[in-house]
């Protein structure tokens, strides 16, 4: 065995690397969480390799191509890596995956495509279809809400969760008042008459709204939901919600005032409080932090597991890894890999949380 390795790291959203001399935080930089957990199993005593951090930086999808996500993956194998952490933006993982196993270098990516995973390409979650309904499904019938009322995008996306949301619901004996298709930035006139009244039904406690989607809703949608007086439970997806926070967004934290969303991280963690309590200035970044170190983690333990420094000896060692305790999902939630399991987070890891005066704050788990 050497005692040096290369470890790629790929940036999907940006097509050159950042000025040296802005002023982020060193935080947001993923090689800051994965020096800070090598040094971790460090100083316990487990003899590491030194680590070289190689970067690569593409303008993937949605916004660049896919093109330069493939290319970016090769720079990174002709540089030598062993392993590649990345992508990062759900759209370019099945194209990185690709390339991965036609090289037959093992890597651990961030994305809710379950269809990503490969022999090589490992995943550290950050929701699916199937999940997310089963988890908004547990939700509802543990709340007493047995009529939902579903609205979702006409994306792909928005298709694709209806569809495994409907199953779900239809499993557990939830019967839906109503599925309504809307455009993703619908305007007035695409609101269709049918809500107010699917809203109104029967008994509004068993009731709730869910909408399913790339984006939040967009106000002409949420003004008809207003004005139908409808006040009772409203739900996002994930992703839903994490776009909810980016700039140009149909809609904002504020907007959603009241709304539940599902999310990735509870105060109820105490992994996740410890980062919360050791970055108490970094609010708004504390979920892509738990992302972070749960990822580096898994690439620390894989390290001190690898019978050698090469792609294949890195495929085994992350097979190796097993119930680490993740900064992400309720306590509980483990992370690991296995001959046969390519997907990272194992157990409660979405939560719900709620939005109130701006902020997402944890609800008691149901």
């Amino acid at each position: 065995m050497t005692d040096r390795i290369r470890i790629g790291v790929l940036n999907d959203a940006a097509d050159l690397r950042a000025d040296e001399n802005n002023d982020s935080p060193a935080y947001h930089d993923i090689a800051f969480w994965l020096d800070r957990e090598i040094a971790a199993l460090r100083s316990t005593g487990c003899a590491l390799p030194e680590v070289e951090i190689v970067h690569a930086y593409a303008l993937g999808l949605p916004g660049g191509t896919g093109a330069a996500v493939e290319d970016a993956c090769h720079r990174l194998i002709d540089d030598g890596v062993a392993l590649i952490v990345g992508p990062f933006v759900s759209d370019n993982a099945a194209i990185a995956a690709r390339v991965y196993e036609d090289r037959r270098v093992p890597a651990v990516i961030c994305s809710h495509d379950e269809h990503a995973r490969t022999r090589h390409a490992f995943q550290l979650q950050s929701g699916g279809a199937v999940e997310e309904a089963a988890r908004l499904v547990q939700y509802l019938f543990t709340s007493g809400c047995s009529r939902p009322v579903v609205l979702h995008e006409t994306s792909r996306l928005g298709e694709r969760l209806a569809k495994a949301f409907l199953e779900e619901a239809a499993i557990a004996g939830l019967a839906p008042r109503v599925r309504i298709a809307v455009p993703s930035q619908a305007g007035a006139h695409e609101v269709p008459d049918t809500l107010a009244p699917a809203l109104n039904e029967g008994d509004v406690r068993s009731g709730a709204l869910i909408y399913l989607g790339r984006t939040a809703p967009p106000r002409e949608l949420r003004d008809a939901i207003g004005q139908s007086g409808y006040d009772g439970a409203c739900l996002l997806n994930l992703l839903a919600a994490q776009n909810a926070a980016t700039p140009h967004a149909p809609a904002s934290r504020e907007d959603l005032e009241g709304w539940l969303h599902l999310s990735l991280v509870t105060e109820s963690n105490p992994r996740f409080r410890t980062l919360q309590d050791e970055f108490p200035d970094a609010c708004a970044h504390h979920g892509a932090m738990a992302r972070d170190q749960d990822l580096a983690r898994l690439v620390a333990h894989a390290l001190a597991r690898a019978p050698s420094l090469t792609p294949s000896g890195m495929r085994l060692a992350l097979e190796q890894v097993r119930l680490l305790p993740a900064a992400q999902g309720e306590e509980g939630t483990m992370l690991g890999f296995g001959p046969l399991v390519r997907a990272a987070l194992q157990g409660p890891y979405l939560t719900i949380r709620k939005w109130t005066a701006g902020d997402s704050v944890a609800i008691t788990a149901t």
